[in-house]
């Protein structure tokens, strides 16, 4: 079932794109231009689906580059800033973390409704057992193998432009998981003053069954996280904006919250971080 529903994407996929190859001779000379924006937070903590990974400050710089016909590729990356003994690889501070290599396609389809494919490439360049950890049970929290053997994942992701700009987003992962997991989103932008605007934003996500096992649960799917967003922007420029960021992220299933406790210790199933940073567009 799970290899149906991926190759039932991807030929979806490879449908859209043969559209985008029939009618790419009326794309105009401005929707041909690149755009690039360069991003970059300092975060009170790293979350990652409502786990804790760094409860210490990260820093967290992005690419993305905005490709002719609807294609747009980004690359994120963390990097823990103190030696904590964190969740996630442990006394790494000033070393990356992690780093996302994603590709993804909007579909021209008019009207409200968007629809964009892609995938995404982990990589974890602290996975190759050389983190210094002090005691054999942070030891265990380190990834193992090489770090070229990151995990990869397929995504689907539904839009609706309307009253807080509800959107679906699925995700199969293919490697470490072989199962999907699903993002609901709402959000909100104001616009406080002319340069001055707020984004309020929320998102609740559901994970399969093989994905609350790796939360450390067995009682199979269930509502994984909750998390609440702001982000206060201002545009210095018509290119750059400075901005401030405040989350408030929990784990909602009880059995979830109960194998991320026995899985890691001193960790919180609710955490309140935030942070500051820039970002500009060529």
């Amino acid at each position: 079932m799970k290899k149906m529903m991926t190759a039932l994407m991807l030929a979806a996929l490879a449908a859209s794109m043969a559209t985008v190859s029939a009618s790419a001779e009326e794309v105009t000379q401005e929707e041909a231009n690149y755009a690039v924006t360069v991003s970059a937070d300092v975060l009170s903590a790293y979350v990652s689906k409502g786990v804790t990974g760094n409860d210490e400050p990260v820093f967290q710089p992005e690419v993305y580059v905005e490709m002719p016909y609807g294609f747009g590729f980004d690359v994120w990356a963390n990097m823990n800033i103190t030696d904590a003994n964190c969740n996630w690889d442990p006394k790494t501070g000033g070393k990356w973390s992690e780093f996302d290599l994603s590709l993804e396609w909007a579909a021209p389809i008019e009207g409200p409704v968007s629809l964009t494919f892609g995938g995404t490439y982990f990589v974890y360049p602290q996975a190759n057992g050389d983190v210094i950890v002090a005691t054999e049970e942070e030891a265990e929290n380190v990834k193992a193998g090489a770090p070229a053997d990151g995990d990869y994942e397929l995504f689907v992701k539904v839009g609706v432009d309307c009253l807080l700009q509800p959107a679906i987003e699925f995700y199969h992962d293919c490697q470490s998981s072989s199962d999907w997991y699903f993002l609901g989103k709402i959000g909100h932008d104001f616009e406080l003053t002319d340069l001055l605007g707020l984004h309020l934003g929320a998102t609740v996500g559901f994970v399969g069954d093989d994905f609350a096992e790796r939360y450390g649960s067995d009682d199979g799917a269930a509502f994984s996280h909750a998390q609440f967003d702001a982000k206060l922007g201002y545009a210095v420029t018509d290119a750059l904006e400075v901005h401030a960021k405040a989350s408030f992220s929990t784990l909602i299933d009880g059995d979830i919250r109960d194998g991320v406790k026995d899985s890691y210790d001193d960790i919180d199933c609710e955490i309140f971080y935030g942070g500051v940073g820039c970002g500009y567009t060529f």
